[in-house]
């Protein structure tokens, strides 16, 4: 097992690349104009984004007690 400072760099690196993903499909549903489907998809989206920054500022403030 490795010491717990390489899994919260793990950690961030993978909350880093899911917030990533999220903005790329944020990007995509913009061009698919005034679809209520899309609507719904991109609110959940930005749920998630706003989620994914909170994990992060909670792996940043464990990694800065470490």
């Amino acid at each position: 097992m490795g010491r717990l400072i390489d899994d919260i760099q793990h950690m961030k690196m993978d909350v880093e690349h899911v917030k990533n993903d999220v903005e790329h499909m944020l990007r995509d549903l913009e061009n698919m104009g005034d679809c209520p489907n899309a609507e719904d998809i991109k609110t959940h989206l930005r749920d998630m984004e706003n989620h994914m920054e909170d994990l992060y500022s909670h792996v940043s403030h464990v990694e800065n007690h470490e």
